[in-house]
Order: structure tokens, then sequence, then C-alpha cells
């Protein structure tokens, strides 16, 4: 469910960029905007598992990451109402990947939960140019049953702050778990970070 915000999308974006002395950003295209990465969950396992979401994203590329840089291009920026994970698992001999949402539809945070190897207990946290934007909030917020959203399979979390992301600053999505467990044999397993909401995108000409 979409929240309703004292300011709109767009004039929060351009308050941001003004500040940052780029009041250009209001003669760019608006669009919608959804930036994804994907992190490979150590093969062996282990406690206190980082993963550090869109900081070197360059060094990845499609169907990975849909970012060239982890930090937007110049007279782009976007505004993160929400945020979502997903686990792929990959067999490697065959490279066949298949996709799961991060939690099941159960109160027990169920079996697709486990098909990632992780147990459930973690946080997440964003950072922009090394300033905390979104202290650590708990995984188990994603899930339906925990979900402020109005959807029993919801696994996107509708964020209570627009979180405005200017151009040409690095920007970084950590998810810290409890533990991962050892992937199965001829198995990895991949969770993927996606952030979305309103946008800017360059306009050399006008805005439509």
């Amino acid at each position: 469910m979409q929240k309703n915000y004292p300011i709109s999308n767009q004039e929060k974006i351009i308050g941001v960029n003004s500040r940052f002395g780029n009041p250009g950003i209001a003669k760019q295209q608006g669009t919608t905007v959804e930036i994804y990465d994907t992190l490979p969950l150590p093969t062996a396992g282990g406690s206190n598992v980082v993963l550090d979401f869109f900081i070197d994203a360059k060094t990845r590329s499609f169907p990975f990451t849909n970012l060239k840089d982890g930090k937007l291009p110049p007279q782009e920026a976007f505004v993160a109402n929400r945020i979502y994970f997903y686990v792929v698992k990959e067999v490697i001999s065959t490279g066949k990947k298949t996709m799961f949402p991060l939690f099941a539809n159960d109160t027990s945070l169920g079996s697709l939960l486990n098909n990632a190897g992780i147990d459930g207990l973690g946080e997440v946290e964003i950072s922009i140019s090394n300033n905390r934007v979104l202290k650590p909030i708990p995984l188990t917020s994603f899930a339906p049953n925990f979900n402020a959203g109005d959807d029993s399979q919801n696994n996107v979390l509708q964020l209570d702050t627009q979180l405005v992301f200017p151009p040409q600053l690095e920007f970084k999505l950590s998810l810290k778990l409890s533990s991962a467990n050892a992937a199965p044999e001829d198995t990895q397993i991949y969770i993927a970070a996606v952030m979305g909401g309103v946008g800017a995108i360059f306009s050399p000409k006008s805005n439509f």
C-alpha cells in the first residue's frame, strides 16, 4: 500500500538536490525507478554474514544489477519508497536459475526462507556517502506476517520516510544476517535487493 507523504516525491527530489547545488534536476524527466543488485551468499555458510549491495555494482552486470556504478549518473536522482529482497537459486553445472520471494506466506516464515539458507534473523540499513539514512531495521519487517502492507503475501517494505538519492553520491544497502547455511552441492544461492520509487532521468530537450 502506497504511503501518503506530506510533500510529493518530486518536491522532495527538487528540494534535496537544490540544497546540494543542483537546481537543474527540476528540468529533468520524471520517471519510475527500480534499482536492483544481487550478491552471492558464501557457499561455505557462516555467522554474521554482511552483504553490501550497490556499492560496487560496476563489477557486476545484467541480470545481477541494473546499475553501472555505485552511484547515480549526473542529473539523475530518485526517492526510495519501497524495498524488497528476493532469492535466486542457481544450479552451477547447468546455470539454471530459479527465483523465490525471501519470505514464504506463513507465520513460521516458511520453507522458501529455508531455501535461502538463512535463519531470518538480520537487519537492514542504508547509507549515502557514508552517512546513514536508514537506521538498522529487522529483516522480519519484510515478512508478510509482520509487514504493514495489506497483502498477506507482501514482501515489500513501504518506507515511512522518503529517502532521496542525489546524483554522484555513492550509496549502500547493507544486509546483516545472523547466519547462513552452507549451500547444497552444485548450488549457489544469491540474494537480490531492490529499491523503488519516483525518480528523475536526464532530459536533453524537454519533459514529457
